[in-house]
Protein backbone atom coordinates (compact mmCIF):
# COMPACT_ATOMS: atom_id res chain seq x y z
CA UNK A 1 0.00 0.00 0.00
CA UNK A 2 1.44 3.35 -1.06
CA UNK A 3 1.05 6.55 0.91
CA UNK A 4 -1.43 9.01 -0.59
CA UNK A 5 -0.76 12.71 -0.21
CA UNK A 6 -3.59 14.99 -1.40
CA UNK A 7 -2.46 17.29 -4.17
CA UNK A 8 -3.98 20.48 -5.51
CA UNK A 9 -3.18 23.14 -8.05
CA UNK A 10 -2.43 25.56 -5.23
CA UNK A 11 0.12 23.21 -3.72
CA UNK A 12 1.82 22.73 -7.08
CA UNK A 13 2.04 26.48 -7.77
CA UNK A 14 3.39 27.05 -4.25
CA UNK A 15 6.10 24.48 -4.92
CA UNK A 16 7.13 26.16 -8.18
CA UNK A 17 7.25 29.62 -6.59
CA UNK A 18 9.17 28.24 -3.62
CA UNK A 19 11.63 26.64 -6.02
CA UNK A 20 12.21 29.86 -7.97
CA UNK A 21 12.77 31.82 -4.76
CA UNK A 22 15.84 29.75 -3.90
CA UNK A 23 17.97 31.09 -6.76
CA UNK A 24 19.33 34.15 -5.00
CA UNK A 25 22.68 34.90 -3.40
CA UNK A 26 25.81 32.78 -3.00
CA UNK A 27 25.58 31.36 -6.52
CA UNK A 28 28.49 29.90 -8.49
CA UNK A 29 28.09 30.51 -12.24
CA UNK A 30 29.53 28.17 -14.88
CA UNK A 31 29.20 29.92 -18.26
CA UNK A 32 32.52 29.36 -20.04
CA UNK A 33 31.23 27.01 -22.74
CA UNK A 34 33.31 24.13 -21.39
CA UNK A 35 32.80 20.91 -19.44
CA UNK A 36 32.91 21.01 -15.64
CA UNK A 37 32.69 18.24 -13.05
CA UNK A 38 31.46 18.53 -9.45
CA UNK A 39 32.22 15.88 -6.83
CA UNK A 40 32.58 17.98 -3.66
CA UNK A 41 30.46 20.15 -1.38
CA UNK A 42 29.34 23.55 -2.67
CA UNK A 43 27.68 25.58 0.08
CA UNK A 44 25.64 27.78 -2.25
CA UNK A 45 23.80 27.29 -5.52
CA UNK A 46 25.01 26.65 -9.07
CA UNK A 47 23.90 28.27 -12.33
CA UNK A 48 24.92 26.81 -15.69
CA UNK A 49 24.64 28.84 -18.91
CA UNK A 50 26.28 29.44 -22.29
CA UNK A 51 29.11 31.93 -22.86
CA UNK A 52 29.00 35.22 -24.77
CA UNK A 53 29.75 33.38 -28.02
CA UNK A 54 26.77 31.09 -27.49
CA UNK A 55 28.81 27.96 -26.68
CA UNK A 56 26.83 25.81 -24.26
CA UNK A 57 28.30 24.65 -20.97
CA UNK A 58 28.11 21.10 -19.61
CA UNK A 59 28.30 20.26 -15.90
CA UNK A 60 28.56 16.68 -14.61
CA UNK A 61 27.62 15.78 -11.02
CA UNK A 62 29.24 12.70 -9.49
CA UNK A 63 29.14 10.96 -6.11
CA UNK A 64 30.36 13.37 -3.43
CA UNK A 65 28.75 16.38 -5.09
CA UNK A 66 26.42 18.45 -2.92
CA UNK A 67 24.94 21.75 -4.09
CA UNK A 68 22.09 23.95 -2.90
CA UNK A 69 19.96 24.75 -5.97
CA UNK A 70 20.96 24.10 -9.55
CA UNK A 71 19.61 26.02 -12.54
CA UNK A 72 20.46 25.34 -16.20
CA UNK A 73 19.90 27.91 -18.96
CA UNK A 74 20.37 28.66 -22.66
CA UNK A 75 21.03 25.30 -24.34
CA UNK A 76 23.47 24.19 -21.64
CA UNK A 77 23.31 20.77 -20.00
CA UNK A 78 23.70 19.06 -16.62
CA UNK A 79 24.28 15.32 -16.29
CA UNK A 80 23.60 13.99 -12.80
CA UNK A 81 25.31 10.64 -12.20
CA UNK A 82 25.37 10.92 -8.41
CA UNK A 83 25.57 13.36 -5.53
CA UNK A 84 22.88 15.52 -3.96
CA UNK A 85 20.98 18.66 -4.95
CA UNK A 86 19.79 19.79 -1.56
CA UNK A 87 16.86 21.91 -2.73
CA UNK A 88 15.67 22.28 -6.33
CA UNK A 89 16.93 21.68 -9.86
CA UNK A 90 15.49 23.32 -12.99
CA UNK A 91 16.10 23.31 -16.75
CA UNK A 92 15.12 26.58 -18.45
CA UNK A 93 15.41 28.27 -21.86
CA UNK A 94 16.01 25.25 -24.11
CA UNK A 95 18.48 23.59 -21.74
CA UNK A 96 18.63 19.92 -20.74
CA UNK A 97 19.05 17.89 -17.55
CA UNK A 98 19.77 14.16 -17.55
CA UNK A 99 19.42 12.32 -14.23
CA UNK A 100 20.66 8.73 -13.95
CA UNK A 101 21.62 8.72 -10.25
CA UNK A 102 21.86 10.79 -7.10
CA UNK A 103 19.22 12.57 -5.04
CA UNK A 104 17.24 15.78 -5.58
CA UNK A 105 15.72 16.58 -2.22
CA UNK A 106 12.93 18.85 -3.45
CA UNK A 107 11.87 19.58 -7.04
CA UNK A 108 13.12 18.81 -10.56
CA UNK A 109 11.45 20.74 -13.41
CA UNK A 110 11.64 21.32 -17.15
CA UNK A 111 10.47 24.82 -18.05
CA UNK A 112 10.37 27.05 -21.13
CA UNK A 113 11.02 24.54 -23.94
CA UNK A 114 13.64 22.71 -21.88
CA UNK A 115 13.88 18.95 -21.43
CA UNK A 116 14.54 16.62 -18.51
CA UNK A 117 15.17 12.89 -18.74
CA UNK A 118 15.17 10.67 -15.65
CA UNK A 119 16.45 7.09 -15.81
CA UNK A 120 17.55 6.68 -12.17
CA UNK A 121 18.06 8.47 -8.88
CA UNK A 122 15.54 9.95 -6.48
CA UNK A 123 13.40 13.09 -6.77
CA UNK A 124 12.04 13.84 -3.33
CA UNK A 125 8.96 16.04 -3.93
CA UNK A 126 7.99 17.00 -7.48
CA UNK A 127 9.16 15.98 -10.95
CA UNK A 128 7.35 18.41 -13.24
CA UNK A 129 7.03 19.72 -16.80
CA UNK A 130 5.97 23.35 -16.69
CA UNK A 131 5.47 26.03 -19.37
CA UNK A 132 6.14 23.95 -22.52
CA UNK A 133 8.84 21.89 -20.80
CA UNK A 134 9.14 18.17 -21.53
CA UNK A 135 9.99 15.41 -19.05
CA UNK A 136 10.73 11.78 -19.99
CA UNK A 137 10.82 9.16 -17.22
CA UNK A 138 12.27 5.67 -17.74
CA UNK A 139 13.46 4.87 -14.21
CA UNK A 140 14.23 6.16 -10.74
CA UNK A 141 11.90 7.16 -7.89
CA UNK A 142 9.73 10.27 -7.90
CA UNK A 143 7.65 11.67 -5.07
CA UNK A 144 5.01 13.18 -7.38
CA UNK A 145 4.94 13.72 -11.14
CA UNK A 146 3.13 16.68 -12.70
CA UNK A 147 2.43 18.10 -16.16
CA UNK A 148 1.13 21.66 -15.97
CA UNK A 149 0.77 24.86 -18.00
CA UNK A 150 1.25 23.13 -21.40
CA UNK A 151 4.06 20.95 -20.13
CA UNK A 152 4.37 17.32 -21.29
CA UNK A 153 5.45 14.22 -19.38
CA UNK A 154 6.11 10.79 -20.93
CA UNK A 155 6.33 7.91 -18.43
CA UNK A 156 7.86 4.62 -19.57
CA UNK A 157 9.20 3.50 -16.20
CA UNK A 158 10.20 4.78 -12.80
CA UNK A 159 8.18 4.72 -9.60
CA UNK A 160 5.80 7.62 -8.83
CA UNK A 161 5.33 7.16 -5.08
CA UNK A 162 2.54 9.58 -4.21
CA UNK A 163 0.58 11.18 -7.07
CA UNK A 164 0.48 11.94 -10.77
CA UNK A 165 -1.14 15.20 -11.86
CA UNK A 166 -2.16 16.88 -15.14
CA UNK A 167 -3.24 20.52 -14.79
CA UNK A 168 -3.69 23.67 -16.91
CA UNK A 169 -3.50 21.90 -20.31
CA UNK A 170 -0.56 19.80 -19.20
CA UNK A 171 -0.30 16.47 -21.05
CA UNK A 172 0.86 13.20 -19.53
CA UNK A 173 1.37 9.98 -21.51
CA UNK A 174 1.84 6.71 -19.64
CA UNK A 175 3.11 3.70 -21.62
CA UNK A 176 2.45 0.14 -20.51
CA UNK A 177 -0.14 -2.61 -20.26
CA UNK A 178 -2.76 -4.25 -18.00
CA UNK A 179 -4.05 -0.88 -16.83
CA UNK A 180 -7.32 -0.73 -14.92
CA UNK A 181 -8.49 2.02 -17.31
CA UNK A 182 -8.89 1.70 -21.11
CA UNK A 183 -6.15 2.94 -23.44
CA UNK A 184 -6.57 6.55 -24.50
CA UNK A 185 -7.40 9.59 -22.38
CA UNK A 186 -8.63 8.90 -18.88
CA UNK A 187 -12.11 10.39 -18.71
CA UNK A 188 -12.46 10.76 -14.94
CA UNK A 189 -10.82 13.50 -12.88
CA UNK A 190 -9.30 11.35 -10.18
CA UNK A 191 -8.74 7.76 -9.18
CA UNK A 192 -5.96 5.21 -8.70
CA UNK A 193 -4.07 3.94 -11.75
CA UNK A 194 -3.01 0.29 -11.54
CA UNK A 195 -1.03 -1.61 -14.16
CA UNK A 196 2.47 -2.23 -15.49
CA UNK A 197 4.68 0.39 -17.09
CA UNK A 198 6.55 -0.38 -20.30
CA UNK A 199 9.71 -0.97 -18.26
CA UNK A 200 7.90 -3.82 -16.48
CA UNK A 201 7.58 -1.97 -13.17
CA UNK A 202 4.10 -2.18 -11.59
CA UNK A 203 2.29 1.07 -10.86
CA UNK A 204 -0.41 1.75 -8.28
CA UNK A 205 -0.72 5.47 -7.92
CA UNK A 206 -3.45 8.10 -7.34
CA UNK A 207 -3.99 10.53 -10.24
CA UNK A 208 -5.65 13.94 -10.53
CA UNK A 209 -6.72 15.86 -13.65
CA UNK A 210 -7.64 19.56 -13.52
CA UNK A 211 -8.30 22.49 -15.91
CA UNK A 212 -8.08 20.78 -19.31
CA UNK A 213 -5.12 18.65 -18.34
CA UNK A 214 -4.99 15.12 -19.73
CA UNK A 215 -3.55 11.72 -18.87
CA UNK A 216 -3.37 9.29 -21.79
CA UNK A 217 -2.63 5.58 -21.50
CA UNK A 218 -0.59 4.23 -24.42
CA UNK A 219 -0.06 0.52 -25.21
CA UNK A 220 3.54 -0.61 -25.37
CA UNK A 221 4.93 -1.58 -28.81
CA UNK A 222 4.46 -5.33 -28.23
CA UNK A 223 0.77 -4.82 -27.53
CA UNK A 224 0.37 -2.64 -30.62
CA UNK A 225 2.05 -5.29 -32.80
CA UNK A 226 -0.19 -8.01 -31.37
CA UNK A 227 -3.32 -5.98 -32.10
CA UNK A 228 -2.08 -5.22 -35.62
CA UNK A 229 -1.33 -8.90 -36.27
CA UNK A 230 -4.78 -9.92 -35.04
CA UNK A 231 -6.46 -7.31 -37.27
CA UNK A 232 -4.44 -8.35 -40.34
CA UNK A 233 -5.27 -11.99 -39.69
CA UNK A 234 -8.97 -11.22 -39.64
CA UNK A 235 -8.65 -9.23 -42.86
CA UNK A 236 -6.84 -12.20 -44.43
CA UNK A 237 -9.81 -14.40 -43.51
CA UNK A 238 -12.18 -11.92 -45.11
CA UNK A 239 -13.49 -10.90 -41.70
CA UNK A 240 -13.43 -7.90 -39.43
CA UNK A 241 -13.58 -8.22 -35.61
CA UNK A 242 -17.30 -7.45 -35.54
CA UNK A 243 -18.06 -9.94 -38.30
CA UNK A 244 -15.90 -12.57 -36.63
CA UNK A 245 -17.80 -12.21 -33.39
CA UNK A 246 -21.15 -12.24 -35.19
CA UNK A 247 -20.18 -15.42 -37.04
CA UNK A 248 -19.28 -17.19 -33.82
CA UNK A 249 -22.50 -16.04 -32.21
CA UNK A 250 -24.58 -17.37 -35.14
CA UNK A 251 -22.87 -20.76 -34.96
CA UNK A 252 -23.64 -21.04 -31.27
CA UNK A 253 -27.28 -20.15 -31.84
CA UNK A 254 -27.70 -22.73 -34.60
Amino acid sequence: MRFIIPISKGLFVFTIVHMCAHFTEGTIIYDDGGVRSINTLIQGSVTVSDNLQGDFTTVNLFDGASVGDLGVHNYSQVNMYGGIVRFTMAARNNSHIDVSGGTIDSTLTAEGDSTVTVSGGWVGDFLAAWGNGHVTVTGGYQGQIAASNNGRVDIFGGVPIYNILADDQGQMFIYGHRFNYPYGKIVVNEGVLIGNLQSGVPIECPFHIYNEGSITLVPEPASICLLAFFSLSLVGWGLDPRGFLDSNRSQKIS
